[in-house]
């Protein structure tokens, strides 16, 4: 082999490591810029998670502020019905005072036998069986027995109240009371605890 072709081999095998060289340079190039792009889109997904979670932070937000909002306000109704229920149960009981004793039923239909938690009720349910039972003036009458009749629409539980109370075998009594109101008050809280409490 003259030197002239040694020369040329040894030019040959140089710049076919020189391309192999920039065959390695160039695949560097494009690992590096993969990663770069892969880098990059993992900083833009979390950015847009971060950015998604802020906003159902700030969406659902208001809503932990009702609920709290809402239990405050439910805490001071239950307060308020508990400062009020033993003036209303005194008031109910005053036999001497017939116009207190309306004011108190109609205290008590006007929205506290719907909105008085069953288990803070104690016994105001024994109260109007009584009164229901044996007031002299027809509208106390009236009143207490619709008030029972309230009672025993409202829930499970109120109704039972009334069953428990000894109203039922009165209720049937006074559907054949000249009063057709007191009538009438009387199958309405039969109704209540048939159709709430299903007990017949």
């Amino acid at each position: 082999m003259s030197s002239f072709d040694a020369r040329l081999l040894l030019r040959q095998a140089s710049f076919k490591k020189g391309i192999e060289a920039g065959d390695m340079q160039q695949r560097l190039r494009e690992l590096a810029g993969e990663l770069w792009r892969q880098d990059h889109e993992d900083k833009l997904w979390s950015r847009r998670s971060e950015g998604f979670l802020l906003e159902q932070q700030l969406v659902e937000q208001p809503a932990v502020v009702e609920v709290d909002l809402a239990g405050e306000a439910d805490a001071m109704m239950v307060e308020d019905l508990l400062s009020q229920l033993p003036r209303v149960r005194s008031r109910l009981l005053a036999e001497a005072d017939p116009s207190g004793q309306l004011d108190a039923l109609r205290l008590l239909r006007s929205g506290i036998c719907a909105e008085t938690p069953a288990g803070l009720l104690g016994d105001l349910p024994n109260c109007l069986v009584t009164l229901a039972e044996t007031a002299e003036v027809a509208e106390i009458r009236v009143e207490a027995m619709a008030a029972l009749a309230d009672l025993a629409c409202s829930s499970v539980e109120k109704a039972l109240l009334v069953a428990e109370s000894g109203a039922l075998p009165l209720c049937v009594r006074l559907l054949q009371s000249s009063d057709e109101a007191l009538g009438q008050e009387s199958f309405r809280a039969l109704q209540g605890v048939r159709q709430t409490a299903e007990i017949f």
